[in-house]
């Protein structure tokens, strides 16, 4: 899966997003990326965005691990934005999951207008419009 992500500094915000099949390795990678990244903040926001992913590999106990496995802070506020019912009950897993593990509040959304108002950024902030992007994919 290739994955980026997007650090907006001004707004206390983590993007992520990728394309193809999303695996637990790929996570994983992705956010020892991000935890190197010298503008990430463990107190972030994180929007993850969903949209670009073609299928999901994840069995519930990877879903499980990759819950308890999260670099934010738990005050921080994560967003899901999904494109299918499979990534909007695999998602809705995680947050179960990670409301148990470290009471985190994960909310998932089909819109994402409304992860955005969530996370109480500007009606019209673009997630996509500004700030570097993360360079990298995967070697694999």
């Amino acid at each position: 899966m290739p994955a980026k992500f997007i650090i907006h500094p001004d707004h206390r915000l983590v993007v992520s997003s990728g394309t193809g099949v999303f695996r637990h390795a790929d996570f994983l990678w992705h956010m020892a990326r991000l935890a190197e990244d010298p503008e990430f903040n463990p107190e972030f926001n994180h929007l993850v965005d969903c949209r670009g992913f073609a299928s999901l590999d994840l069995t519930t106990a990877q879903i499980e691990d990759l819950a308890c496995r999260s670099i934010f802070d738990v005050r921080s506020r994560r967003a899901f934005v999904v494109a299918s019912d499979l990534q909007f009950a695999l998602s809705r897993v995680y947050a179960a999951y990670r409301d148990v593990k470290a009471r985190q509040e994960v909310m998932v959304y089909r819109d994402l207008r409304e992860a955005v108002a969530w996370l109480a950024l500007p009606p019209d902030f673009d997630p996509y419009a500004t700030a570097k992007p993360d360079s990298g994919t995967p070697n694999t």
